[in-house]
């Protein structure tokens, strides 16, 4: 349970499952860690890659209630991202200048993503991408090599389903 949750806090931290994975492996092999230590850590990288896409799906709920608007990324990452430059600029720690660029990081995750989702929301338009989606509904094997194959080009789940919310 340590290691998951260890896992996840990194994952959070550089946005990456695959280069804290990446990391683990490398740990493994050099005889730093035991395989089953990083066996907890990648399935809380994993968890904090769900967290993400989570935190990224509260871009699209609609309401006329204020609280449910703060939720949404698009509102409270330019806070985040102010608090982030002033921990970085004023404090003398080196701790709260860390947690000034993970504020940071995170806003500029949270506006790439959104314009992610902006570049590709054109594509419900265009007549031969819904006939490609039903493909997939077809055949889910096909979509799961599908998104292996983004994934890996792209490398970063989060982005992958990012795209995939935004579709």
């Amino acid at each position: 349970i340590k290691g998951a949750v260890l896992g996840m806090l990194v994952t959070l931290v550089i946005q990456s499952s695959s280069a804290t994975t990446v990391m683990v492996v490398g740990f493994v092999n050099s005889g730093i860690m035991e395989l089953s230590q990083a066996i907890g850590i990648i399935m809380g990288a994993n968890i904090g890659t769900t967290i993400t896409a989570w935190i990224l799906s509260l871009t699209n709920i609609s309401s006329s209630n204020i609280f449910v608007e703060l939720l949404k990324p698009d509102s409270f990452s330019p806070v985040l991202a102010l608090i982030g430059i002033f921990m970085i600029l004023v404090s003398k720690k080196s701790r709260r200048r860390d947690l000034g660029e993970i504020f940071v990081s995170f806003a500029v995750l949270i506006f790439g993503m959104t314009t992610m989702s902006g570049a590709v929301a054109g594509l419900k338009d265009w007549p031969g991408f819904s006939e490609v989606i039903m493909l997939f509904a077809n055949n889910p094997i096909l979509g799961l090599l599908t998104g292996a194959v983004v994934t890996g080009i792209i490398q970063s789940s989060a982005a992958s389903i990012g795209i995939l919310q935004a579709l």
